[in-house]
């Protein structure tokens, strides 16, 4: 964990709310009265334990039973100090409670390795896996590794809690904490969401409007599982403004808002939905006339220079060192771009006139001649500003060629505002790594693909493909990118200047109109409802992402 981190939890920055630890204790805890063996695996302040006591002690539990019931965890002592000394203060003897100083990996590999419990509740530390200690992620893989999973370098510690908590539930036990949202897009968590949806009975998901910590920009989520066998009810997806809304658990409850789970690797982001919806989602998905995007195109990142402020020039950067033999035309930044679905040659120029980052520089040194004295200076200024000691600088054998540099057929936006956009390269640019790269495949007409990507059901799939974050952002990497569905039918009369001219002079949505009654009403022959469902989902998920940056 990074310093800073480790000071903000010890402040007290990632502690719990109140409300939201009452919520998930009082939900953890309806509907029973009988004992329970309870398990907080990252106490911090104490908040899950000292709420457990709270509740047990209303329900008439002795003193006694919820002492020896309540097991805590917690990395650093002073933490525990500060916990023991809260139950002192509602009259509890804190030594006859099962609360542990030190790491939880360890704790369940020793003292508690054989024990499973009715309810295991908290909110996990938010460390990324490069600030994880050594000893406690290397315990942490081992303890996945031998339950069959596959975590990787991009895995949270967040994660890790979950699954390791998981393990040491009982047979019809309950899971209530707080996780990132992003485990319920990234694609490193897709084997968890698989895992998560078979084991357990009923999970429901409750996010919020608003950021609900303090100081950090980490959107969560609440995540409640059930292993009541009762009935299999699927997943629950309910949305608040903050945590001061959280309702009575009764108004959450409601069998008909739980929707069947597909156990497969999808983003967890569909639940949103209406039932209607995600049905009508998941027969396109099966629709052989729908391609994927990767089977008319390749998607690969732009282009990683490894320090765009060195490799990225203006033409100023150009003349005075005369760099021009060894540069090439270049977007930096999707502001470069206009309203088109072409990127002219025009609009290059007019970016590099007015003296903007379009040109790529890169020198192979292939040859024995002298290096040009212009190239020479230039490289002395990198070498000065330390630009060779940089990761991708420094692995390559020549660290001022820039490798895998490839003209596309076409951009895609990376991260995604309003609605996804494929650009056609007439200007034989290359993009930096903040824009992917898209080649077409061979036989494909490429002014009709580019005009099919605009449609209702190729912008409803990019938003429950691609991953939002907290600043209203949709992100899609090249293999999200390439799961978009695509109604690019070979015998249809769409005609791409039509699509640029309404596009420019009526917008977005007319554009869509178009396209829509060609490709999905006319040429797949979907419903005037279904269409209209389609655009729903797009801007139903697109709007919700975009009021996150208003909050």
């Amino acid at each position: 964990m990074k310093k800073m981190e480790m000071n903000d939890k010890l402040r007290g920055g990632y502690y719990t709310p109140p409300e939201i630890a009452d919520f998930l204790v009082h939900w953890s805890l309806n509907g029973s009265r009988e004992k329970k063996s309870v398990l907080e695996p990252s106490m911090g302040d104490g908040a899950f334990v000292l709420s457990v006591v709270k509740e047990l002690s209303k329900r008439g539990v002795s003193k006694p039973e919820i002492e020896k019931s309540i097991y805590g965890i917690e990395l650093f002592e002073q933490e525990v100090k500060k916990v023991k000394k809260s139950l002192r203060n509602e009259k509890y003897n804190p030594e006859k409670f099962n609360l542990f100083s030190g790491d939880f990996f360890s704790a369940i590999e020793g003292p508690l390795k054989n024990k499973k419990f009715d309810l295991i509740l908290g909110n996990p530390p938010f460390i990324r896996y490069q600030n994880f200690p050594s000893e406690q992620s290397k315990l942490a893989v081992e303890i996945l590794a031998r339950n069959g999973f596959h975590p990787n370098k991009l895995t949270n510690a967040r994660l890790f809690f979950l699954l390791a908590s998981v393990f040491h539930l009982k047979d019809d036990g309950k899971l209530a904490m707080v996780i990132p949202a992003e485990l319920l897009q990234v694609s490193y968590a897709a084997e968890t969401r698989v895992f998560l949806s078979k084991f357990f009975h009923s999970i429901t998901i409750i996010s919020f409007k608003k950021l609900v910590f303090q100081g950090i920009q980490q959107e969560v989520v609440l995540l409640l599982c059930d292993r009541n066998k009762s009935e299999r009810k699927g997943i629950n997806f309910v949305e608040f403004s903050d945590a001061s809304e959280l309702p009575p658990l009764a108004k959450i409850k409601s069998p008909s808002s739980f929707k069947s789970i597909d156990h497969d690797n999808d983003k967890w982001t569909q639940y949103l939905l209406t039932k209607k919806e995600i049905f009508l989602l998941r027969r396109l998905k099966n629709d052989k006339r729908i391609l994927k995007l990767s089977d008319l195109a390749e998607v690969d990142v732009g282009i990683v220079t490894g320090n765009n402020n060195f490799f990225v020039v203006n033409a100023e950067i150009v003349n005075k060192y005369k760099l021009r033999p060894y540069v090439i035309p270049l977007v930096g930044r999707s502001a470069q771009f206009n309203a088109s679905l072409y990127f002219t040659k025009k609009n290059w120029e007019k970016i590099s006139k007015s003296n903007g980052l379009c040109f790529l520089f890169s020198y192979d040194q292939k040859t024995k001649k002298a290096i040009p004295s212009g190239v020479k200076k230039y490289l002395k200024l990198g070498m000065q500003n330390s630009v060779p000691n940089g990761y991708k600088c420094k692995v390559r054998k020549i660290w001022h060629y820039v490798p895998s540099v490839w003209i596309p057929d076409a951009f895609l936006f990376r991260q995604i505002h309003t609605s996804p956009r494929m650009i056609m390269n007439q200007a034989k640019a290359v993009p930096t790594d903040t824009i992917h790269r898209v080649r077409f495949k061979k036989d494909i007409n490429k002014e009709k693909l580019l005009a099919s990507f605009y449609n209702s059901l190729t912008f409803a799939f990019s938003e429950v493909f691609g991953r939002s974050y907290g600043g209203g952002v949709l992100e899609l990497e090249p293999s999200e990118a390439e799961r978009l569905l695509v109604p690019y039918l070979s015998k249809n009369n769409i005609d791409p200047k039509k699509v640029e001219t309404i596009l420019n002079s009526k917008g977005l949505e007319t554009s869509l109109d178009y396209v829509d009654s060609i490709l999905l009403a006319h040429g797949l022959g979907l419903s005037r409802n279904d269409v209209d469902t389609l655009r729903k989902i797009w801007k139903k998920l697109s709007k919700r992402r975009l009021e996150r940056k208003k909050a």
